[in-house]
C-alpha cells in the first residue's frame, strides 16, 4: 500500500523510475453485507500482513540501457495509533533486500455508522488524501482475515480499476485466509492474486 509517488522518492537513490500502468472503469463496489467497523478491525498491535493484492508488487528501474524487475515484498502495516476518528500508521516493505517505511494516517469517514472507510493521507504531503480504503471483508473470528477495497484519489490515477488487498495479521498469518476470506476475495477482486508475503517474512523482526 505504498503511495507509488512516495516509492520512487525513495527508490530513485538506488536505480531510476516507478513506471505505473493504466486500466479499465471501476466495477460496483459489493461488500460482505455485515456492519464491520474499521476502527475495531484495525486496532489491533499486531502487525497487518499483505497477504494478497490485486495490484502487481513488481515494477521495473531503469539505469541508461539497462532494466531491472524489482518486487515489493514483506508488506506489512503497524498501528501507532488510533481513536474513533483517525489511525495513525506504518507500511514497511522490502524492495531488493532494502527496507522501505513510509508513515500514513486515515481519517474515517463517519457518514455511515457504523464508519466502514477511511481517506488515507501522506505524512510527507497531507494536503490531500491519496487513496480510500474501504472494508469489504473481516473474519469473524478475531479478525483473522480482512479484505479492503482500494481506491486511488491520485489525480492521474483516478481512472484506475479498484485494486483489493487482504491483509492478515501476524499471529494468523501462518494460518493463511480462512476459507470464506478466500472466497470473499476470489469472488470480488478481479480474479488476480499478486503474493507479496513469503515464508522469509516472518523472520522480520518488529
Amino acid at each position: 500500500m505504498f503511495r507509488p509517488l512516495t516509492l520512487k522518492s525513495l527508490i530513485l537513490p538506488l536505480l531510476c523510475c516507478y513506471i505505473l500502468t493504466t486500466s479499465s472503469p471501476i466495477p460496483p463496489l459489493q461488500d460482505d453485507g455485515n456492519d464491520w467497523n474499521i476502527t475495531q478491525v484495525l486496532n489491533t498491535h499486531e502487525r497487518l500482513w499483505l497477504y494478497w493484492e490485486t495490484e502487481s508488487n513488481s515494477f521495473t528501474v531503469s539505469d541508461n540501457d539497462v532494466s531491472l524487475r524489482m518486487n515489493e515484498t514483506c508488506i506489512r502495516n503497524q498501528m501507532i495509533h488510533i481513536n474513533h476518528t483517525r489511525y495513525d500508521f506504518n507500511v514497511k516493505m522490502l524492495v531488493a533486500g532494502t527496507e522501505f517505511t513510509n508513515t500514513y494516517y486515515g481519517i474515517f469517514d463517519d457518514a455511515i455508522s457504523p464508519p466502514k472507510s477511511m481517506s488515507v493521507y501522506d505524512t510527507a504531503d497531507p494536503s490531500t488524501p491519496f487513496q480510500q480504503m474501504i472494508l469489504g471483508y473481516a473474519d469473524p473470528d478475531k479478525f483473522r482475515c480482512i479484505v479492503f477495497f482500494i481506491n486511488s484519489l491520485e489525480p492521474t490515477l483516478e481512472t484506475e480499476p479498484r485494486d483489493c488487498e487482504m491483509y492478515i495479521p501476524g499471529n494468523r498469518v501462518d494460518d493463511g485466509p480462512s476459507p470464506n476470506c478466500e472466497v470473499f476475495y476470489n469472488r470480488s477482486c478481479r480474479n488476480t492474486i499478486n503474493k507479496p508475503y513469503g515464508l522469509s517474512c516472518r523472520n522480520i523482526p518488529e
